[in-house]
């Protein structure tokens, strides 16, 4: 899948498994939460909520009860209209096949959510000119040395990159990576590490060790993971162990 799926675009299980972690963790404390793409916005009241949360405005008037198809199309264009007024075009998403649950249109359209504010703190510190993978990618080669990263999907299954990345935002918080790891003991390393990094420095787990660890691990969702940790800081009362 491309930095910027279209309307069109097929979506991976775990593709979708991904958004909605991402989506669940932005709708913290709105009573709202998500299970499946295909059925949850199909009345436009949980992308509503979600809109106005990564957007922090506010739609003064919806339908908050929408039974008929007519106000959930509603509803959903009054959301992609926000959207829109912030900056995003959306060409080619119809309100109508979000209504329906076409995971394609709806996930794209979650994705343009991503890729603006998850990554707001990017524009701060990359090349303007390139795009949110590459930025991404250049910021994690001036956060850590080693190991080389070279792409955002492979080089990040033997947990080894991880690992770095938690240490350079928070050294001594990471257990002591073993060399020459089996496969089920990179998953519970990692397993531990990405706790770490959820309960000390907010970065939210939309992957699990399993799907990380996994040669399939595709951009998009590898980006959604690492966007956590643009802006990451450490919480105070962090178990660092000092050399």
């Amino acid at each position: 899948m491309s930095e910027d799926p279209g309307p069109d675009t097929e979506w991976t299980q775990l593709q979708q498994n991904v958004v909605i972690r991402w989506c669940n963790k932005q709708l913290e404390g709105s009573g709202k939460r998500v299970k499946s793409i295909g059925k949850d916005f199909s009345n436009g009241v949980i992308l509503i909520t979600l809109v106005e949360k990564v957007t922090n405005r506010k739609i003064p008037r919806y339908n908050k009860m929408a039974l008929f198809k007519s106000k959930k199309i509603e509803n959903v264009q009054v959301a992609l209209e926000l959207v829109r007024s912030e900056g995003l075009k959306l060409i080619g998403f119809d309100a109508g096949e979000i209504v329906n649950g076409n995971v394609s249109q709806i996930g794209g359209v979650i994705w343009s959510l991503i890729l603006k504010y998850a990554f707001l703190k990017l524009e701060d510190i990359t090349e303007q000119e390139s795009t949110r993978n590459q930025q991404l990618l250049n910021w994690v080669k001036d956060k850590i040395e080693k190991p080389t990263i070279n792409n955002l999907t492979t080089d990040w299954n033997d947990g080894c990159a991880v690992h770095a990345l938690v240490d350079a935002h928070a050294p001594g918080l990471c257990p002591k990576l073993k060399d020459d790891n089996e496969n089920s003991e990179v998953v519970e390393h990692l397993r531990k590490i990405m706790q770490l990094a959820d309960d000390w420095l907010g970065v939210t787990q939309v992957l699990t060790p399993e799907e990380l660890t996994d040669s399939k691990i595709d951009e998009l969702s590898m980006m959604t993971y690492l966007s956590g940790f643009l802006g990451a800081k450490l919480k105070e009362g962090a178990p660092i162990e000092t050399k």
